[in-house]
């Protein structure tokens, strides 16, 4: 099985491609870090070889399309460019199956390029009989992404900068981890169905950024100063319904919020992108570490341990389980 991956691909990590193409040999077309992965093929992109010539000379069987609109606050211009490209060389492409993941759905404010994006893939799959879904997620964050709206925050505590959100302190930070979406593009490619869907990830936590602000506070790895400055903008309101049925339909949900996450995505800032040792224990709890504490993935029980923290003290394999 070959599958590739294009667009918006600097978020796709080694355990996001181990998560949602197991079985798969994936290939990226797009910024990435990624290199000498088994099963995986990058695409370095020069005048001479476009998605033209790859969808052209490869045939693959499944196609993930990130959007620019996954990346909160994008500053990036020409996804509907790029999009028409995309769709434009992919006419013929009627056994491949194809995943449109983008941004989370906005009841109260205009979404008038996020909808006109789903409608260009919409009239494609009606008129060449395409296979495609389009997955609307939450917002993801990476702490290796220079233009990602958390690597910036990041970037501001390390160097003692104050930071001030320009968001409501009520407003929903609506956010998701990204190997918790890979687990759903998994299920959605391996109970593939004909018909042509809109799938809605609700936002199922609720965090705020005022606590989103606390937390970041509460790392004690900076003397950073946070706050809000004053904003009467409108604070967007996400869907909260599981109108799709995705726990019914998929067994999936969202393990674990950007809270829970925070202080781990600091250690992988803070270790220049490295990738973190991760060693699996069953009912570790968090334990504090000079650069902030040890995350334990909800879903999956591992512990986290990065290359550039030290231990405050030695610990004993009894003293992290008891």
């Amino acid at each position: 099985m070959k599958t590739l991956l294009f667009g918006n691909t600097g978020y796709i990590s080694k355990e996001f491609i181990e998560e949602a193409f197991p079985n798969s040999d994936v290939y990226i077309f797009g910024e990435t870090n990624l290199t000498g992965l088994k099963r995986v093929t990058v695409f370095k992109k020069t005048e001479a070889i476009g998605i033209a010539e790859i969808l052209e000379n490869y045939r693959f069987d499944q196609i993930l399309y990130l959007s620019n609109f996954l990346t909160y606050k994008n500053q990036q211009i020409g996804e509907l460019e790029r999009l028409q490209d995309f769709l434009k060389n992919t006419s013929k492409l009627t056994w491949s199956k194809i995943i449109y993941l983008t941004g989370p759905e906005i009841i109260n404010l205009p979404q008038d390029l996020e909808r006109a994006a789903e409608n260009l893939c919409l009239h494609w799959a009606h008129t060449y009989s395409g296979s495609l879904k389009i997955i609307r997620s939450p917002y993801v964050y990476s702490a290796t992404q220079p233009e990602d709206y958390f690597y910036g925050l990041m970037s501001n505590i390390r160097r003692n900068q104050p930071i001030r959100f320009d968001e409501q302190p009520d407003e929903v930070a609506n956010f998701i981890n990204s190997e918790d979406l890979a687990e759903l593009v998994y299920k959605v490619f391996n109970s593939w169905t004909d018909e042509i869907e809109v799938l809605t990830i609700p936002s199922p936590f609720q965090d705020t950024f005022q606590q989103l602000a606390n937390k970041l506070q509460n790392l004690e790895l900076s003397h950073s100063t946070i706050g809000f400055q004053s904003s009467n903008k409108l604070s967007p309101l996400y869907q909260t319904m599981d109108k799709n049925n995705l726990r019914g339909r998929y067994g999936w949900f969202i393990h674990y919020s950007i809270l829970d996450d925070l202080s781990d995505l600091y250690c992988q800032f803070a270790s220049e992108s490295k990738p973190l040792r991760r060693l699996e224990f069953r009912g570790l709890k968090k334990i504090s570490i000079d650069c902030g504490a040890i995350m334990i993935s909800k879903k999956q029980q591992r512990f986290y341990w990065p290359f550039s923290c030290q231990k405050s003290s030695a610990l004993s394999l009894q003293d992290l389980i008891s």
